[in-house]
């Protein structure tokens, strides 16, 4: 809850923004946001950023359609097929806009007939590998997930251009036609982590924790440091397809992938924490769990540390006036908190004579606007440095306190 009151305070915990007045300010770090990979920006299916070797293994529509399957495809109806019988094993691939590692989810619905080969999904630690080829061969990919009629094969070896392929493993007995193909990477230095659930039964999933037993699982495979390209492999033309690719390595990673609702931001200090004491720092990012919980991280010790979520400050220019703008994300459910107190406060020389100050609202000195989004406010504080500032300095932070 912001407010001005300054008593009963048990403990004051600062995250600073400090800028000399005519300095640049440092950009807010974007999170890896969840891909819908059958887009090239304006929803219209594999082209854009996709490349292969024919433009055949694109045909339009229909979506393929799987019961379980959340998340609603848009754009043109678009799926990826082969369509070559000379060249029957065939790869339309696409470098990712940044390499993914850590904890990584992905799903893609395939259709494999009776007389089909496989359909699935490639991944290549690397952007150019042998060149061109990485653009059309499956070969040439160091892991692969896919169906073949009636089972799901994995591939963590790669090979050469037009080596015959005899997967590493097996697992699982289908029937041919649609399946749903989900699946959790966990990539880095050493052994990596690799589940699949072909089918999974995700109406009463609500996370990670009540997924069914993997098709497949194997914690020892080390094929990747990180993640760079994924293709779609296919074999036999025009049989077999693949549809409504998705890959995320955010926090929300598994939701991202699944349609599955993620939860809402927990409501008090205490539900986030999960008995982590508020100015405590438990991701050992420098920023306090209090503080990185008003900025929206998504749980102490994240992988998403609170350092990429701090306050941005800039100046600019209005009309011959310089404005400094200091800006952060504000978690809605924090502000609303009666036992959080959020406060941006200015001063322009940091001694203790001047202190520091309560940024309020006037209208024309002190300008705060917020702007919902989604379950947090953006918060824009803009100071009028003419006014507000000495010496042409001018210091601002946001400071977060737990209230007994």
């Amino acid at each position: 809850m912001t407010t001005t009151t300054k008593a009963a305070k048990v403990r004051t915990l600062i995250a600073a923004a400090v800028l000399a007045l005519g300095l640049a300010g440092t950009a807010r770090a974007d999170l890896l946001v969840a891909t819908d990979l059958n887009t090239d920006g304006t929803d219209v299916g594999f082209s854009g950023g996709w490349i292969g070797s024919v433009n055949r293994f694109v045909q339009d529509g229909p979506d393929l359609i799987y019961a379980n399957y959340f998340i609603a495809q848009s754009g043109t109806t678009e799926r990826v097929f082969v369509g070559n019988n000379t060249h029957p094993d065939r790869m339309r691939s696409r470098n990712l806009e940044s390499a993914m590692s850590g904890n990584i989810w992905f799903s893609v619905l395939v259709n494999v007939p009776s007389d089909g080969g496989f359909a699935g999904l490639a991944f290549a630690t690397d952007t150019t590998s042998q060149g061109q080829a990485a653009a059309y061969s499956h070969n040439l990919s160091d892991l692969r997930v896919v169906m073949s009629p009636d089972q799901l094969w994995i591939d963590w070896e790669g090979g050469a251009v037009n080596a015959s392929w005899t997967p590493d493993a097996t697992a699982g007995s289908f029937s041919p036609g649609t399946h749903l193909i989900l699946g959790q990477m966990i990539v880095g230095a050493g052994a990596d982590t690799l589940n699949v659930w072909v089918d999974p039964d995700l109406t009463s999933v609500t996370s990670p924790a009540g997924l069914p037993a993997a098709t497949y699982s194997n914690t020892a495979i080390d094929f990747a440091d990180s993640i760079q390209r994924i293709g779609v492999p296919l074999q036999v033309s025009g049989k077999d397809i693949a549809d409504a690719i998705w890959m995320s390595n955010r926090d929300t990673a598994f939701y991202d992938v699944t349609g599955i609702p993620a939860p809402g931001p927990d409501t008090t200090y205490e539900a986030w924490a999960d008995g982590a004491p508020f100015d405590e720092d438990t991701s050992g990012d420098g920023i306090p769990n209090g503080v990185a919980w008003v900025l929206g991280a998504p749980e102490p010790g994240s992988d998403v540390r609170a350092l990429e979520l701090l306050p941005t400050i800039e100046t600019v220019d209005d009309e011959g006036e310089e404005i400094m703008v200091f800006t952060f994300q504000r978690l809605r459910a924090a502000n609303a908190d009666e036992n959080t107190e959020i406060e941006v406060e200015y001063s322009a020389d940091l001694t203790d004579a001047g202190g520091w100050t309560d940024a309020v609202h006037d209208g024309d000195d002190i300008v705060i606007d917020e702007t919902e989004d989604g379950d947090f406010d953006i918060v824009e504080v803009r100071f009028k440095t003419s006014a507000v500032a000495a010496y042409g300095r001018l210091f601002v932070r946001l400071r977060v306190a737990q209230l007994p």
